[in-house]
């Protein structure tokens, strides 16, 4: 069975009845991160893509010593979500005209 962006945003907005969408990634995304599981992480990422809270191919996860640094374009809600997830967190608006309401972000957990 095949489910369209909008019959996931309805699902997932049901299922998150006191948080916001971008508030839900953001959680996601702390938990995978803390768990150190790059590949939940890269889901979590996804699944933003297909609710339009990121952009498609902006995930860039750097591995080094300690935990790893993760960056993508998001939204500016999803950027807000963020931001009071992670302490180690930077952002970078991008160009209105081409990129309204999109942010650079990074962030380790």
């Amino acid at each position: 069975m095949k489910i369209t962006r909008k019959q996931l945003r309805r699902m997932l907005h049901e299922v998150t009845e006191d948080l916001s969408i971008a508030e839900k990634l953001a959680e996601n995304f702390r938990k995978a991160s803390l768990a150190g599981d790059l590949a939940h992480v890269r889901h979590v990422f996804l699944t933003a893509v297909a609710l339009e809270h990121a952009q498609e191919g902006t995930l860039n996860i750097l591995e080094s010593i300690g935990r790893p640094i993760i960056s993508f374009v998001a939204t500016s809600e999803l950027k807000s979500a963020l931001r009071q997830k992670f302490s180690r967190f930077k952002s970078t608006p991008l160009d209105e005209d081409f990129h309204p309401g999109m942010h650079k972000i990074a962030y380790s957990a």
